[in-house]
C-alpha cells in the first residue's frame, strides 16, 4: 500500500510539473540584417516604431481589437492594426532575446569581454528563432504530458522533451563557440518523471552552474533558469 500511494504520489508531482497549457509561438524569422545588430538596439527600435504608432492612433483601441475583433475601428486604425500587430510581435520576440542575452551574460558576472557579448547575443537569437519554429511544428495539444501522449500514439509527430533538446542543439551547431558550452541536461533518468532539456554553460564551467532551457514543461512557450535554482534534479547526459 505504501508503495502504490508513493507511486501516486510521484505521479500527480509529475502531472503537476508538466500543467503548462500548449502555446503556440507566432512565426518569426530574424531579418538579415537584424543578426548583426545588437538584440537591446532591435528591441529599442520597435519600441520606438510603437511609441510613433501610438502618436496618430490609440494603441489602447488596437490592443482591445486584437482581444475582441468585433470591436469597429475606424478606417485609420484599421490601416494601422497590421503595422501594430507586427510591431507588437517584434518587441514580444526581441524581448525574449534581451532577456535570454542577459541571463547568458549573467554567468560570468564582471567578467564579460566583447566575445562573451557577441557569442551570447547570437545564441539568444538562434535560441528564441527555433524555438518559435518549434512552437509552430510541434503545435502542442493540451498540456506536456497529454501531448506526449499523443506522440506515443503516433497521433502528433514530435513533442517529446528529447525533441526540444535535438532540435535546439542542431540550431546552434555548424559554429564553434569560444565563450560557451551546450550540453544536454537530463533529470529523473529511467524513470516516467524523466525530462531532458538543453544546458548553456559558460565555457569549461561546471554543468551546475549554466543555465537550463526547457520549453518542453511550458508546452513550447520559451523557459530558462539557472541549474541551480530549477525544481528538476539536472544532471549531464551525453546523448
Amino acid at each position: 500500500m505504501k508503495r502504490i500511494c508513493l507511486a501516486a504520489i510521484a505521479a500527480l508531482t509529475a502531472w503537476t510539473q508538466a500543467q503548462a497549457w500548449a502555446y503556440v509561438l507566432p512565426p518569426y524569422s530574424i531579418a538579415s540584417g537584424d543578426r548583426a545588430v545588437p538584440a537591446e538596439k532591435v528591441l529599442n527600435r520597435h519600441e520606438n516604431e510603437l511609441s510613433e504608432l501610438g502618436r496618430s492612433v490609440s494603441l489602447r483601441r488596437l490592443a482591445e481589437h486584437r482581444r475582441n475583433t468585433k470591436l469597429r475601428l475606424t478606417p485609420k486604425e484599421r490601416r494601422a492594426a497590421k503595422v501594430y500587430s507586427d510591431t507588437t510581435a517584434g518587441i514580444d520576440f526581441w524581448s525574449l532575446v534581451v532577456e535570454l542575452k542577459r541571463s547568458l551574460l549573467a554567468m560570468y558576472g564582471d567578467g564579460v569581454d566583447e566575445l562573451a557579448a557577441w557569442e551570447a547575443d547570437h545564441l539568444a537569437k538562434n535560441t528564441v528563432e527555433r524555438l518559435h519554429s518549434i512552437s509552430q511544428e510541434y503545435r502542442v495539444v493540451g498540456f506536456a504530458l497529454f501531448h506526449n501522449f499523443l506522440v506515443n500514439i503516433g497521433a502528433k509527430k514530435k513533442g517529446h522533451c528529447y525533441h526540444y533538446v535535438a532540435d535546439l542543439r542542431r540550431a546552434l551547431s555548424g559554429k564553434e563557440w569560444h565563450r560557451f558550452d551546450i550540453r544536454w541536461g537530463v533529470a529523473y533518468e529511467g524513470t516516467f518523471r524523466e525530462n531532458n532539456a538543453l544546458v548553456i554553460t559558460a565555457k569549461g564551467r561546471p554543468f551546475e552552474e549554466g543555465l537550463v532551457i526547457d520549453a518542453w514543461r511550458k508546452g513550447s512557450k520559451p523557459f530558462w533558469a539557472p541549474v541551480k535554482k530549477d525544481h528538476f534534479p539536472w544532471v549531464e547526459d551525453s546523448p
